[in-house]
Protein backbone atom coordinates (compact mmCIF):
# COMPACT_ATOMS: atom_id res chain seq x y z
CA UNK A 1 0.00 0.00 0.00
CA UNK A 2 2.76 2.83 0.32
CA UNK A 3 6.22 2.84 1.79
CA UNK A 4 8.34 5.00 3.68
CA UNK A 5 11.61 5.68 4.91
CA UNK A 6 12.54 5.40 8.82
CA UNK A 7 15.17 7.92 9.97
CA UNK A 8 16.42 5.91 12.99
CA UNK A 9 16.61 2.61 11.58
CA UNK A 10 17.64 3.65 8.15
CA UNK A 11 15.52 1.61 6.12
CA UNK A 12 12.53 1.34 4.43
CA UNK A 13 9.33 0.07 5.56
CA UNK A 14 6.21 -1.16 4.21
CA UNK A 15 2.47 -0.47 5.22
CA UNK A 16 -0.77 -2.85 4.46
CA UNK A 17 -4.05 -0.33 5.20
CA UNK A 18 -7.23 -2.03 4.01
CA UNK A 19 -10.47 -3.00 4.88
CA UNK A 20 -11.45 -6.08 3.07
CA UNK A 21 -14.91 -7.22 3.24
CA UNK A 22 -15.95 -5.24 6.04
CA UNK A 23 -12.71 -5.97 7.93
CA UNK A 24 -9.76 -3.61 8.68
CA UNK A 25 -6.64 -5.03 8.11
CA UNK A 26 -3.09 -3.19 8.71
CA UNK A 27 0.50 -5.14 8.24
CA UNK A 28 4.02 -3.68 8.63
CA UNK A 29 7.17 -4.96 8.15
CA UNK A 30 10.73 -3.67 7.74
CA UNK A 31 12.38 -4.02 4.48
CA UNK A 32 16.00 -5.22 4.36
CA UNK A 33 19.19 -2.69 5.12
CA UNK A 34 20.34 -1.15 1.90
CA UNK A 35 17.46 -1.28 -0.67
CA UNK A 36 16.87 1.19 -2.86
CA UNK A 37 14.09 3.28 -3.23
CA UNK A 38 13.01 1.35 -6.00
CA UNK A 39 13.35 -1.73 -4.93
CA UNK A 40 11.55 -1.11 -2.16
CA UNK A 41 8.51 0.33 -4.87
CA UNK A 42 8.56 -3.09 -6.24
CA UNK A 43 8.25 -4.98 -2.97
CA UNK A 44 5.22 -2.56 -1.96
CA UNK A 45 3.68 -3.05 -5.53
CA UNK A 46 4.16 -6.91 -5.55
CA UNK A 47 3.49 -7.95 -2.00
CA UNK A 48 0.31 -5.70 -1.96
CA UNK A 49 -1.05 -7.79 -4.75
CA UNK A 50 -0.50 -10.63 -2.69
CA UNK A 51 -2.16 -9.24 0.36
CA UNK A 52 -5.12 -8.22 -1.43
CA UNK A 53 -5.47 -11.61 -3.66
CA UNK A 54 -4.88 -13.31 0.15
CA UNK A 55 -7.34 -11.31 1.46
CA UNK A 56 -10.20 -11.97 -1.34
CA UNK A 57 -9.67 -15.89 -1.36
CA UNK A 58 -9.93 -16.16 2.56
CA UNK A 59 -6.97 -18.10 3.34
CA UNK A 60 -4.53 -16.59 5.69
CA UNK A 61 -1.35 -17.85 6.59
CA UNK A 62 -0.56 -19.09 9.83
CA UNK A 63 0.19 -16.04 12.34
CA UNK A 64 3.44 -15.60 13.85
CA UNK A 65 3.82 -17.12 17.23
CA UNK A 66 4.18 -15.62 20.48
CA UNK A 67 7.27 -17.25 21.67
CA UNK A 68 9.36 -15.64 18.79
CA UNK A 69 8.34 -12.13 19.92
CA UNK A 70 9.15 -13.32 23.69
CA UNK A 71 12.26 -14.32 22.78
CA UNK A 72 13.48 -11.01 21.03
CA UNK A 73 12.18 -9.60 23.71
CA UNK A 74 13.79 -11.54 26.46
CA UNK A 75 17.21 -10.84 24.19
CA UNK A 76 17.58 -7.65 23.23
CA UNK A 77 14.82 -5.64 25.29
CA UNK A 78 15.11 -6.95 28.98
CA UNK A 79 19.17 -6.81 29.23
CA UNK A 80 18.66 -2.99 29.05
CA UNK A 81 15.71 -2.50 31.76
CA UNK A 82 16.32 -1.37 35.20
CA UNK A 83 13.61 -3.95 36.55
CA UNK A 84 14.79 -5.82 33.49
CA UNK A 85 14.06 -9.35 36.16
CA UNK A 86 10.50 -8.26 36.69
CA UNK A 87 9.16 -8.55 33.33
CA UNK A 88 10.81 -11.83 32.25
CA UNK A 89 9.21 -13.04 35.48
CA UNK A 90 5.96 -11.94 33.78
CA UNK A 91 6.49 -13.98 31.00
CA UNK A 92 6.99 -16.80 32.87
CA UNK A 93 4.42 -16.61 34.68
CA UNK A 94 1.85 -16.64 32.03
CA UNK A 95 3.92 -19.03 29.84
CA UNK A 96 1.23 -21.73 29.93
CA UNK A 97 -1.39 -19.77 27.98
CA UNK A 98 1.04 -17.92 25.06
CA UNK A 99 3.28 -21.21 24.40
CA UNK A 100 2.68 -22.21 21.16
CA UNK A 101 -0.28 -19.41 20.60
CA UNK A 102 -0.24 -17.41 17.56
CA UNK A 103 0.24 -13.51 17.74
CA UNK A 104 -3.37 -12.95 16.33
CA UNK A 105 -4.68 -14.94 19.59
CA UNK A 106 -2.90 -11.45 22.03
CA UNK A 107 -6.66 -10.98 23.19
CA UNK A 108 -7.65 -14.55 23.92
CA UNK A 109 -4.63 -15.02 25.55
CA UNK A 110 -5.08 -12.21 27.38
CA UNK A 111 -8.37 -12.74 28.42
CA UNK A 112 -7.46 -16.55 29.60
CA UNK A 113 -5.26 -15.43 31.70
CA UNK A 114 -7.95 -12.67 33.70
CA UNK A 115 -10.52 -15.57 33.68
CA UNK A 116 -7.59 -18.09 35.66
CA UNK A 117 -7.26 -15.29 38.42
CA UNK A 118 -10.74 -14.96 38.54
CA UNK A 119 -10.95 -18.57 39.80
CA UNK A 120 -7.80 -18.92 41.62
CA UNK A 121 -9.07 -19.19 45.78
CA UNK A 122 -6.83 -16.01 46.42
CA UNK A 123 -6.83 -13.86 43.22
CA UNK A 124 -3.97 -11.60 42.60
CA UNK A 125 -4.35 -7.84 42.35
CA UNK A 126 -5.48 -6.34 39.47
CA UNK A 127 -2.58 -4.27 38.93
CA UNK A 128 -0.20 -7.29 39.12
CA UNK A 129 -2.31 -8.88 35.99
CA UNK A 130 -2.14 -5.75 34.30
CA UNK A 131 1.26 -5.48 35.06
CA UNK A 132 1.94 -8.62 33.78
CA UNK A 133 -0.16 -8.53 30.23
CA UNK A 134 1.55 -4.77 30.04
CA UNK A 135 4.55 -6.99 29.79
CA UNK A 136 3.02 -9.60 27.14
CA UNK A 137 1.88 -5.86 25.31
CA UNK A 138 5.44 -4.72 25.06
CA UNK A 139 6.92 -7.77 23.88
CA UNK A 140 4.97 -7.88 21.26
CA UNK A 141 5.46 -4.16 20.36
CA UNK A 142 8.75 -4.78 20.52
CA UNK A 143 8.64 -7.32 17.77
CA UNK A 144 6.59 -5.08 15.53
CA UNK A 145 8.74 -2.40 15.60
CA UNK A 146 12.38 -3.92 15.57
CA UNK A 147 11.05 -7.52 13.48
CA UNK A 148 7.69 -6.44 11.40
CA UNK A 149 6.32 -9.13 12.91
CA UNK A 150 2.50 -8.81 13.89
CA UNK A 151 0.19 -6.10 13.99
CA UNK A 152 -1.47 -2.97 15.65
CA UNK A 153 -4.32 -4.60 15.85
CA UNK A 154 -3.46 -7.48 17.20
CA UNK A 155 -2.04 -5.60 20.12
CA UNK A 156 -4.80 -3.30 20.62
CA UNK A 157 -7.22 -6.45 21.41
CA UNK A 158 -5.70 -6.79 24.45
CA UNK A 159 -7.78 -6.01 27.37
CA UNK A 160 -6.15 -4.39 30.62
CA UNK A 161 -7.63 -4.75 33.87
CA UNK A 162 -8.93 -1.43 35.65
CA UNK A 163 -6.93 -0.58 38.68
CA UNK A 164 -7.76 2.17 41.27
CA UNK A 165 -4.50 1.35 43.50
CA UNK A 166 -3.91 5.29 44.69
CA UNK A 167 -3.22 5.20 48.71
CA UNK A 168 -4.34 7.77 50.85
CA UNK A 169 -2.57 6.45 53.79
CA UNK A 170 -0.41 9.24 55.86
CA UNK A 171 1.28 8.95 58.93
CA UNK A 172 2.49 11.90 61.00
CA UNK A 173 5.64 12.29 62.50
CA UNK A 174 5.18 10.85 66.01
CA UNK A 175 3.55 7.45 64.22
CA UNK A 176 6.55 6.91 61.70
CA UNK A 177 8.81 6.87 64.85
CA UNK A 178 6.66 4.75 67.01
CA UNK A 179 6.48 2.40 63.75
CA UNK A 180 10.39 2.46 63.38
CA UNK A 181 10.69 1.61 67.41
CA UNK A 182 8.66 -1.31 67.29
CA UNK A 183 11.20 -3.08 64.95
CA UNK A 184 14.02 -4.87 66.26
CA UNK A 185 15.86 -5.04 63.73
CA UNK A 186 18.56 -1.55 63.50
CA UNK A 187 19.07 -1.91 59.41
CA UNK A 188 15.40 -1.70 58.82
CA UNK A 189 14.33 0.73 61.49
CA UNK A 190 17.14 3.02 60.01
CA UNK A 191 15.41 2.13 56.65
CA UNK A 192 12.15 3.26 58.08
CA UNK A 193 13.38 6.37 59.35
CA UNK A 194 15.57 7.68 56.47
CA UNK A 195 12.55 6.77 53.98
CA UNK A 196 10.44 9.16 56.04
CA UNK A 197 12.89 11.59 56.14
CA UNK A 198 14.55 11.67 52.91
CA UNK A 199 10.88 11.06 51.16
CA UNK A 200 12.47 8.54 48.37
CA UNK A 201 11.36 5.42 47.20
CA UNK A 202 11.75 2.70 49.75
CA UNK A 203 13.15 0.02 46.88
CA UNK A 204 15.68 2.82 46.19
CA UNK A 205 16.84 4.26 49.25
CA UNK A 206 17.82 0.47 50.13
CA UNK A 207 20.32 0.43 47.25
CA UNK A 208 21.58 3.70 47.26
CA UNK A 209 25.35 4.86 48.01
CA UNK A 210 26.15 7.00 51.16
CA UNK A 211 28.30 10.05 50.50
CA UNK A 212 28.56 12.08 53.72
CA UNK A 213 25.73 13.97 54.25
CA UNK A 214 23.88 12.41 51.60
CA UNK A 215 22.83 9.39 49.19
CA UNK A 216 23.75 9.15 45.87
CA UNK A 217 21.23 6.92 43.66
CA UNK A 218 22.99 6.36 40.23
CA UNK A 219 19.43 5.68 38.71
CA UNK A 220 16.03 6.34 39.94
CA UNK A 221 13.18 5.84 38.45
CA UNK A 222 12.93 8.62 36.19
CA UNK A 223 15.92 7.30 34.63
CA UNK A 224 18.73 10.31 36.23
CA UNK A 225 21.13 10.20 38.76
CA UNK A 226 19.53 11.92 41.94
CA UNK A 227 20.86 12.75 45.27
CA UNK A 228 18.84 12.51 48.32
CA UNK A 229 19.95 14.63 51.35
CA UNK A 230 19.67 13.57 54.56
CA UNK A 231 18.94 16.33 58.10
CA UNK A 232 22.21 16.33 60.47
CA UNK A 233 19.61 15.34 63.08
CA UNK A 234 19.34 11.93 61.08
CA UNK A 235 22.69 11.33 59.58
CA UNK A 236 23.97 8.51 62.56
CA UNK A 237 21.54 5.92 60.67
CA UNK A 238 23.11 6.05 57.14
CA UNK A 239 25.78 3.80 58.97
CA UNK A 240 23.54 0.74 58.10
CA UNK A 241 24.24 1.45 54.96
CA UNK A 242 25.14 -0.51 52.42
CA UNK A 243 21.88 -2.67 53.76
CA UNK A 244 22.93 -6.24 54.63
CA UNK A 245 19.44 -7.74 53.21
CA UNK A 246 17.25 -7.22 49.92
CA UNK A 247 13.92 -5.27 49.89
CA UNK A 248 11.47 -8.77 50.43
CA UNK A 249 13.69 -9.36 53.91
CA UNK A 250 13.40 -5.81 55.14
CA UNK A 251 9.71 -5.67 54.07
CA UNK A 252 8.65 -8.83 56.16
CA UNK A 253 10.40 -7.16 59.34
CA UNK A 254 8.30 -3.55 58.16
CA UNK A 255 5.01 -6.06 58.33
CA UNK A 256 5.82 -7.34 61.80
CA UNK A 257 7.06 -3.79 63.14
CA UNK A 258 3.35 -2.77 61.86
CA UNK A 259 1.32 -4.98 63.77
CA UNK A 260 2.84 -4.44 66.72
CA UNK A 261 1.81 -0.83 66.87
CA UNK A 262 -1.77 -1.89 65.12
CA UNK A 263 -1.19 -0.28 61.76
CA UNK A 264 -1.64 -2.75 59.53
CA UNK A 265 -2.84 -1.18 56.72
CA UNK A 266 0.35 0.84 56.51
CA UNK A 267 3.16 -0.25 53.34
CA UNK A 268 6.47 0.84 52.79
CA UNK A 269 5.81 3.44 50.18
CA UNK A 270 3.07 5.31 52.39
CA UNK A 271 6.31 6.98 54.17
CA UNK A 272 6.87 8.22 51.01
CA UNK A 273 2.80 9.84 50.45
CA UNK A 274 3.52 11.07 54.38
CA UNK A 275 6.70 13.25 53.22
CA UNK A 276 4.54 14.54 50.73
CA UNK A 277 1.46 15.59 52.75
CA UNK A 278 3.99 17.01 55.62
CA UNK A 279 5.84 19.32 52.76
CA UNK A 280 2.40 20.47 51.81
CA UNK A 281 0.98 21.27 55.54
CA UNK A 282 4.38 23.24 55.95
CA UNK A 283 3.31 25.31 53.25
CA UNK A 284 6.23 23.96 50.57
CA UNK A 285 4.75 24.78 47.00
CA UNK A 286 3.99 22.25 45.04
CA UNK A 287 7.08 22.68 42.90
CA UNK A 288 9.69 22.05 45.75
CA UNK A 289 7.81 19.00 46.73
CA UNK A 290 7.68 17.71 42.95
CA UNK A 291 11.76 18.63 43.36
CA UNK A 292 12.17 16.61 46.73
CA UNK A 293 10.24 13.49 45.61
CA UNK A 294 11.96 13.44 42.16
CA UNK A 295 9.17 14.10 40.02
CA UNK A 296 9.37 14.93 36.59
CA UNK A 297 5.39 16.87 36.80
CA UNK A 298 3.52 18.75 38.63
CA UNK A 299 0.94 16.04 37.30
CA UNK A 300 2.82 13.50 39.53
CA UNK A 301 3.45 15.63 42.41
CA UNK A 302 -0.73 16.25 42.66
CA UNK A 303 -1.11 12.57 43.36
CA UNK A 304 0.99 12.77 46.74
CA UNK A 305 -0.10 15.80 47.95
CA UNK A 306 -2.96 15.96 50.41
CA UNK A 307 -4.63 19.05 52.08
CA UNK A 308 -6.18 17.79 55.80
CA UNK A 309 -9.74 18.83 56.76
CA UNK A 310 -8.12 21.45 58.34
CA UNK A 311 -6.47 23.76 55.43
CA UNK A 312 -9.41 23.11 53.69
CA UNK A 313 -11.41 25.22 56.09
CA UNK A 314 -8.92 27.79 56.65
CA UNK A 315 -8.99 28.45 52.78
CA UNK A 316 -12.83 28.66 53.24
CA UNK A 317 -12.85 30.97 56.25
CA UNK A 318 -10.09 33.21 54.10
CA UNK A 319 -12.60 32.93 51.28
CA UNK A 320 -15.82 34.14 53.23
CA UNK A 321 -14.50 36.10 55.77
CA UNK A 322 -16.53 39.65 56.14
CA UNK A 323 -14.84 42.74 54.81
CA UNK A 324 -15.84 46.12 56.28
CA UNK A 325 -17.93 47.99 54.24
CA UNK A 326 -16.43 51.27 52.40
CA UNK A 327 -19.00 53.76 51.58
CA UNK A 328 -18.70 54.64 48.17
CA UNK A 329 -17.61 58.18 46.99
CA UNK A 330 -20.06 60.01 44.86
CA UNK A 331 -19.02 60.85 41.37
CA UNK A 332 -18.40 64.55 40.24
CA UNK A 333 -21.81 65.50 38.82
CA UNK A 334 -24.16 62.80 39.79
CA UNK A 335 -26.23 64.79 42.33
CA UNK A 336 -29.59 65.04 41.58
CA UNK A 337 -30.98 68.82 40.09
CA UNK A 338 -34.71 70.08 40.67
CA UNK A 339 -35.24 69.44 36.86
CA UNK A 340 -34.61 66.01 36.89
CA UNK A 341 -37.19 65.50 40.26
CA UNK A 342 -40.29 65.79 38.43
CA UNK A 343 -42.58 64.40 40.01
CA UNK A 344 -46.25 62.76 38.50
CA UNK A 345 -49.35 63.21 40.28
CA UNK A 346 -52.01 60.90 39.12
CA UNK A 347 -55.26 59.50 40.95
CA UNK A 348 -52.60 57.05 43.21
CA UNK A 349 -51.61 60.55 44.63
CA UNK A 350 -47.43 60.97 44.38
CA UNK A 351 -45.81 58.96 42.47
CA UNK A 352 -41.71 58.45 41.62
CA UNK A 353 -39.69 61.00 39.65
CA UNK A 354 -39.69 59.30 36.09
CA UNK A 355 -36.46 60.38 34.32
CA UNK A 356 -35.99 60.15 30.61
CA UNK A 357 -39.69 60.70 29.09
CA UNK A 358 -40.05 63.18 26.56
CA UNK A 359 -43.74 64.05 27.30
CA UNK A 360 -44.76 65.07 30.90
CA UNK A 361 -48.01 65.05 32.06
Amino acid sequence: MSISWDEDRGRWRWQFKATVAGERHRSSRMLPRGWSETQARRFDQQETARTYARLSSGKRPAAPLIDQAVTWYLKEKVPTMRDGTNSAANLAHMIGHWEGRGLDELGDVAREVIDANEKLKVPLAPATIRQRLATLRSAAAHALRYHGLGSRDWIAAIPMPAVANERHTYLDRGQVLKLARACPDLPTRAWIILTFVTGSRPGELLRAVPCGDHFLLPQAKNGERTVLPVLSRYLRYMRHWPMPHDYSWHSRRFREARKRVGLDHVWPHDLRHSTASMLAQAGVPLADVGNVLNHKTVQATKRYVHFYPERKLEALERAWQKRPRTRKEKRPGSEKTEANQVLLVGRAGLEPATNGLKVRC
